[in-house]
C-alpha cells in the first residue's frame, strides 16, 4: 500500500513538472502580458495618418519649401491727380494698356502664410490732355518693380489651389526721362500690390496659374506740376504663367 502511494505521489509530481515546463513555451498570446511583437489599434491609425498625410502633401507640393511664379499678362492704368488751388487748367486723362511680366519667389513659413517677392515689369500708360501741351499725349512709362507680399490660401480641389498675396511695392521708373521732364514725375514709386492667384496642378511640382491683380501706385506722390498735385496710379492686370516648387 505504502509502495503504491509513493508511485501514485511521483506520476503527480512528474505531471505537475511537465506542465510547468510547457507552459513556458506556450505561444498562446492570451497568457501572455507582456507582448510587444502586437501593433495596437491607436499605432495602426496613427501609421495610416502619416501615410495619407504624406501622400497629400506630395500631391498638393506642400513638401516644396520654395516656389517660382513665372506670369505674362497685360494690364490697364487709370491715372489720379488733384488740380492745385487756383489754377484754371483744363486737364483730362484716359486709361491705356501695355504689357506686364513677373518673376516671383514664394518662401513657405506655415500651412497657410508665405512670404513672396521678386520682380514684375509693369508698363503704366495712360492718355493726358492739358493746356500746357499742344496735343494730346500717350505717356509710356515702364516701372521695375519689386514687391514684399504676404501669400495666404490653400487648396479648394484635389488639384485647385487660391492664394490672395497682398503688400507694398517698390518701383523705379525705366527711361523715359522726357516724362520726368514735362510731366514732373518721379523716379520711384511706392504703393500697395494685391495679387489673386487659382493654381492647376500638372503634378507635385508643376502647376498652370490664372489670376488678376491691382496696384495702387503713388502714395509717395508721383510727380506734381504748377497745375497738378497728388498724382497717383491705379493698375489692374489680369495674368497667366506658370509656377514651379523647390
Amino acid at each position: 500500500m505504502k509502495r503504491a502511494f509513493s508511485v501514485m505521489l511521483l506520476t503527480v509530481f512528474c505531471l505537475i513538472s511537465g506542465n510547468s515546463l510547457f507552459a513556458g513555451e506556450n505561444n498562446d498570446p492570451r497568457l501572455k502580458l507582456n507582448d510587444n511583437s502586437k501593433v495596437s489599434p491607436l499605432s495602426i491609425k496613427e501609421r495610416d495618418y502619416l501615410q495619407a498625410k504624406t501622400a497629400e502633401n506630395v500631391r498638393t507640393g506642400k513638401y516644396s519649401l520654395f516656389y517660382l511664379d513665372f506670369q505674362l499678362g497685360y494690364g490697364s492704368t487709370k491715372p489720379n491727380y488733384d488740380v492745385k488751388s487756383g489754377s484754371t487748367a483744363n486737364i483730362s486723362s484716359s486709361s491705356q494698356g501695355g504689357f506686364t511680366g513677373a518673376a516671383f519667389l514664394t518662401v513657405t513659413l506655415f500651412d497657410l502664410l508665405n512670404l513672396t517677392t521678386g520682380l514684375d515689369f509693369t508698363k503704366k500708360n495712360f492718355g493726358l490732355t492739358a493746356d500746357s501741351l499742344l496735343t494730346a499725349q500717350d505717356v509710356s512709362n515702364s516701372y521695375l518693380n519689386v514687391p514684399i507680399l504676404f501669400n495666404f490660401g490653400g487648396q479648394v480641389s484635389d488639384k485647385i489651389g487660391i492664394n490672395l498675396a497682398a503688400g507694398p511695392y517698390f518701383g523705379f521708373l525705366m527711361g523715359d526721362e522726357d516724362n520726368l521732364k514735362e510731366l514732373g514725375l518721379k523716379n520711384f514709386d511706392f504703393g500697395i500690390d494685391a495679387m489673386l492667384t487659382a493654381d492647376y496642378a500638372l503634378n507635385q511640382f508643376v502647376s498652370i496659374l490664372l489670376g488678376t491683380a491691382m496696384q495702387f501706385g503713388g502714395l509717395n506722390n508721383l510727380g506734381s506740376t504748377l497745375n497738378v498735385e497728388n498724382v497717383k496710379t491705379t493698375n489692374w492686370r489680369g495674368f497667366t504663367g506658370i509656377r514651379i516648387g523647390l
